[in-house]
This record gives C-alpha cells, structure tokens and sequence, in this order.
C-alpha cells in the first residue's frame, strides 16, 4: 500500500457529501476547512507513527500509509459533527473510540504500518504446492 495525502472524498465516503458541505458553510474560512482538517487529522496520525520509531516516514507532511486514512477519516468526523452541533450518534462514538485505539496501538508499536515506499510483495507460487482452502 502507498502513502497518500488524504482528501475531500475521503471524508465524503465517511460521512457524506451533505454533511460536508454544511460544515464548509458553517463560517467564514480563509481557507478550505475540509484541506484544513486533513491536514489536522495527518499531523495526528504522522504523530503517532513517529512515536512508534520504527516506521520510515514520508517527506511530504501530509502523507500517511493508505491503511490509516479510513480510521483517521473515523476521527475527523467527531470533530466535524461536534462543530455542527449535529448530534454524534453512539455508532460515530464509537468509531472515534476505535481509531483513538487504533493509532495508540501504532504508537506503542503493537501494530504496524507499511513504511514509506515499500513495495509490496507480489504473490508468491509455489509449484506443487496446493494453496490453502480458505
């Protein structure tokens, strides 16, 4: 998986345009708060991969490892619903809760994440070897 700088339709595919678009309607920003965000949730998520010590990171401050985005996008929406004072349901709670959890567990190096320009290993094939029956 490769590293990226999350965006717009990452947090369209988390909570959905229409509630994206109020938040970008909810005051008078100088700037795209949705960039501004992203740029947020990166900072925290990088935050933690540095803690962990062990994971080559990327030059570009923005990027993370693709398997972050989506529990960094879990995150973000808290904060977006809380300025739009639109109720957080249990269901968004808990997802906060899940990637708080998620990235602590980065951070203490219980789990781990691709580093920055790893390539993955093409599958391997084994001749006579029957693969396993999932």
């Amino acid at each position: 998986m490769a590293w990226r700088v999350p965006d717009i339709d990452d947090i369209y595919a988390t909570l959905g345009k229409d509630k994206i678009e109020v938040y970008r309607a909810s005051a008078n920003w100088t700037e795209d708060p949705i960039k501004r965000l992203c740029k947020r949730a990166s900072a925290y998520v990088r935050g933690h991969l540095k803690a962990n010590g062990r994971v080559k990171m990327s030059p570009n401050e923005s990027e993370i490892p693709e398997s972050t985005i989506s529990p960094a996008m879990d995150y973000l929406a808290f904060d977006i619903l809380n300025r739009l004072d639109a109720g957080i349901s249990d269901e968004r709670k808990e997802a906060r809760r899940q990637a708080i959890a998620f990235f602590e567990k980065i951070s203490s190096g219980e789990m781990s994440v691709e580093d920055y320009g790893e390539v993955e290993d093409k599958p391997r094939i084994s001749i006579g070897v029957k693969p396993p029956i999932l």
